[in-house]
């Protein structure tokens, strides 16, 4: 029974992937592949930088930069989130990718769908523990735990300190 269970949230995840990929700042799903012996799935490479490679590079980030950052993740967060119902569950510059003037938000492995019957249930704690919202760290994450993280990864950027280490 779980690997049935694994291979329908795979296949869940696929389709969530294939309507997302239809924005500029999230890759494209090529394919996916549901193997015996294991699940893949082919999205469009991303060329660039994520944004930990880019502090590690060139240093903290000024107010210019945090106010260009917000306004493109929060415009594509609202795309995740009302447009499609999904909280990413693991926004961390990791997985935010500098592609030429845009910034890409990769790795929805984490994602999840909402419903009105899913969204006050109590679920998997999943994410990186240092940009988890509290709420996400007791499992029941909101499209809220998507700016949390976000306001701690431009924090994080501004500060040159790691989450872990604010404290």
């Amino acid at each position: 029974p779980n690997v049935e269970r694994a291979k329908t949230l795979f296949d869940q995840e696929a389709q969530r992937l294939e309507v997302l990929g239809k924005h500029r700042q999230i890759p494209t799903l090529l394919d996916y592949v549901n193997e015996e012996h294991g699940q893949y799935l082919i999205q469009e490479f991303v060329h660039g930088y994520n944004l930990s490679q880019d502090l590690a590079m060139n240093g903290a980030w000024s107010e210019s930069q945090i106010r260009y950052l917000l306004q493109q993740m929060l415009r594509l967060l609202h795309f995740v989130h009302q447009g499609n119902q999904i909280i990413h569950r693991d926004v961390k510059p990791e997985n935010i990718i500098r592609k030429g003037s845009d910034l890409v938000l990769v790795d929805f492995g984490a994602s999840k769908l909402v419903s009105e019957t899913t969204l006050g249930k109590t679920g998997t704690m999943i994410g990186s523990a240092a940009y988890t919202a509290p709420e996400q760290v007791r499992g029941k994450a909101t499209f809220a735990s998507d700016l949390y993280s976000l306001a701690v990864t431009c924090i994080h950027l501004m500060t040159q300190v790691p989450p872990f280490d604010l404290f």
